[in-house]
């Protein structure tokens, strides 16, 4: 009787790592859980009305593919920062759950306990104990990035699927290594959740930085048949989680060239870090130079203490990790290294993001953890006497001297300075508890310990906590709390059609520009993650072309020019001379009349003895096209003309006809199809694998 009870509660156990880690969430987040917080800034933009549009618009049918109300128009599906593809936001249009604010709050939350889950089975998978697995994963969750980020949702998701994605590549232990680990098996469904619900720039970091990782093991292996074996998994893992992602990824990369970030790459000013980051460690990121959402690399001091306890054999087993961890510390720093342009140089698609600071960081945060848990591991296990234990924790102690001089270089010191010093000597405690009591009492204390520290500076970071969200909204951003008000998540009027031509465009709430998404105003600008289109931009910067495009729908009727191969056919570019005298004399004419419109389509009037050359005052894109209605219909849908690179025509033939314009994105089913197909190659695989499990005679 005894012994069954001892057995269950041995496997009661096993679970009580993930109880504790629940309660650190709730004890964190219990404010945004229950009491109205939430996350500010960028977190209400486009990041929630982007998600809050398509998540209502599936719920009710099709979802249209161009975008007319933010950003003067640009194709939805080219906008990467929507999680229009990431499996948990389609809970909400499938459960017909609205995807409100609050709503929008509690899965944040939860993807950072979903980060610590990662960091405790990483923990697992390479140190093979559960105690010190439960404080990195304890760790991580407390890690800044979460907090200073926390406006940005797809950058924190990217950090809590890292740690998942470098468990699933871990490699085989040189005992283990005539056989792959099961876990490379879900390598492309994290690769795949990444660049579906992640910021693209962690993405292209973490696939990066995952590649050296497997050379650096190739490296430690001796190049030996099963390491490249593995290494070869490995890749071919992520290339299919890159497939399976294809049709997220794949249109914005088809249409790079329509996209300003894929020609303005060199010359963007890049959120970097330096020195004058580094307390960043152990202190908040509070008067830190730089944005300073992508400041905050908080650790902790137990953390610090843990690299410094690592033993020499440690080292020279996770090399690979400490190498990854250098390497991201570079490219962290961006330019002001030569690294990181030297990098770009010969991988151009790293150039793409502008935040080196957040795509690299949490991968650096992550191993640096990582690290410590082996060293808290070897602290317990090996010996170490009194004064080589002072030795070894003296270079946190300094880093804490100057990290303290440096922040708070005039603080009085019965403050944070006071409260830094004090948390410095709890982890010293807590240290030597954890080396000479029992596990558990030393487990007990390291975690009061790191809470501690935590709560020290957790508080102090900018930017992670509002305590009433809705309240905020209604001060700054009315169209989100008009919506939470009237128990909306979207307007119902915008998914309908509407008779006449489409209103002017302005900049709606003042500081708040993603009201197009929630209420279907027509908007110049977007506030937060949006596509940004090169033709957008360069009429942005011209106030003529400007003045144009905000007007209600205004025809501009030229000559219709040479029906011919060249310059002047359908679908090809025109170059109008002296556009703008002509743009300043546009306005309502007989010949041409829109009628209703909806999303991504528009119905015409024509009735002119002439044909003519229609140039509206819309954003020119490749996909939109033309069907006539009358007057003999067209065999073929006819594409629009580039007018002066940005501008959308049409060559309209001489009579009285109605047509219908329509976008449908070229290319979309091709990636749909490469989807699909990645899709079935990987549930191929995971079949054979556990088939090929259960034929594998068992060992005694």
């Amino acid at each position: 009787m005894r012994r069954r009870l001892r057995l269950r509660l041995r496997r009661g156990l096993r679970f009580l790592p993930i109880g504790v880690l629940a309660v650190e969430n709730l004890a964190v987040f219990d404010r945004h859980y229950f009491g109205g917080a939430g996350f500010p800034w960028d977190f209400i933009g486009s990041y929630y009305a982007a998600a809050a549009y398509w998540t209502e618009a599936v719920a009710r049918g099709p979802l249209p593919m161009w975008m007319p109300f933010q950003s003067m128009g640009y194709p939805f599906l080219l906008n990467l920062q929507t999680g229009l593809f990431y499996p948990p936001m389609w809970v909400f249009p499938l459960l017909r759950i609205p995807y409100t604010l609050p709503a929008a709050v509690v899965l944040q939350c939860l993807h950072v306990f979903a980060g610590a889950l990662g960091m405790y089975a990483l923990g697992r998978a390479l140190l093979r104990s559960r105690r010190e697995a439960l404080l990195a994963a304890f760790c991580f969750q407390l890690f800044g990035g979460f907090y200073s980020n926390a406006e940005h949702v797809d950058i924190v998701r990217s950090f809590a699927l890292t740690p998942w994605l470098l468990w699933a590549a871990v490699p085989p232990r040189a005992s283990e290594a005539r056989a792959l680990p099961r876990r490379i098996l879900l390598v492309p469904l994290f690769v795949f959740l990444m660049a579906t619900g992640g910021y693209p720039g962690n993405l292209l970091a973490a696939l990066f930085l995952v590649a050296v990782f497997a050379a650096c093991v190739l490296v430690q292996r001796g190049f030996a048949r099963a390491a490249w074996a593995w290494a070869v998994a490995l890749g071919l893992a992520m290339a299919l989680g890159l497939g399976m992602a294809a049709i997220h990824l794949g249109p914005a990369w088809m249409y790079r060239d329509e996209m300003l970030r894929y020609h303005n790459a060199d010359q963007i000013f890049r959120a970097s870090l330096g020195v004058v980051h580094l307390p960043g460690l152990v202190l908040q990121n509070r008067g830190m130079p730089l944005d300073r959402s992508m400041t905050s690399t908080w650790v902790g001091f137990a953390v610090l203490a843990g690299i410094c306890f690592l033993a020499r054999s440690s080292w020279k087993r996770f090399w690979p990790y400490v190498a990854v961890a250098l390497l991201a510390v570079a490219m962290a720093a961006g330019n002001s290294l030569p690294l990181a342009p030297l990098v770009r140089r010969l991988l151009p698609p790293l150039g793409y993001s502008r935040f080196p600071a957040s795509d690299y960081r949490g991968f650096f945060a992550m191993l640096l953890i990582l690290l410590a848990a082996a060293g808290w591991r070897d602290l317990r296990h090996r010996r170490v006497t009194p004064l080589g234990f002072l030795l070894r924790f003296l270079p946190v102690v300094l880093f804490a001297a100057w990290s303290i001089v440096r922040v708070y270089p005039v603080s009085e010191y019965w403050s944070q300075p006071a409260l830094a010093e004090a948390c410095v000597v709890a982890t010293l405690v807590a240290l030597v508890l954890w080396r000479v009591s029992r596990p558990a009492v030393g487990l007990v204390a390291l975690l009061a310990a790191i809470s501690l520290d935590a709560g020290r500076v957790l508080p102090r970071i900018a930017g992670w906590i509002e305590k009433d969200l809705i309240a905020v909204c209604r001060q700054f951003a009315p169209t989100p709390a008009k919506m939470y008000d009237a128990g909306l998540v979207v307007d119902p009027t915008l998914f309908r059609t509407h008779e006449g031509p489409r209103p002017a465009r302005n900049d709606s709430d003042g500081l708040y520009r993603a009201s197009g998404y929630l209420q279907g105003d027509f908007l110049v600008a977007d506030f937060g993650a949006a596509a940004g289109l090169r033709a957008r931009d360069a009429m942005t910067r011209d106030r003529r072309y400007l003045s144009f495009m905000c007007l209600e729908w205004t025809p501009l009727v030229l000559e219709a020019p040479p029906a011919t191969s060249g310059t002047g056919a359908a679908g090809t570019d025109i170059e109008i001379p002296m556009l703008w005298p002509r743009m300043r004399k546009s306005g309502p004419d007989p010949r041409i009349l829109q009628e209703s419109f909806g999303i991504d389509w528009a119905r015409y009037r024509v009735d002119s003895d002439q044909p003519f050359l229609l140039v509206e005052n819309e954003v020119y894109f490749p996909g939109w096209e033309l069907r006539r209605e009358g007057g003999g219909a067209a065999p073929q849908p006819q594409p629009a003309v580039r007018v002066n690179e940005n501008l959308r025509g049409w060559i309209l033939p001489a009579g009285r006809y109605t047509f219908e314009t329509r976008f449908r994105l070229r290319g979309f089913r091709l990636f749909a199809a490469v989807s699909a197909a990645a899709w079935v190659a990987w549930l191929t695989w995971l079949a054979w694998s556990a088939r090929a499990t259960r034929r594998r005679p068992r060992t005694a």
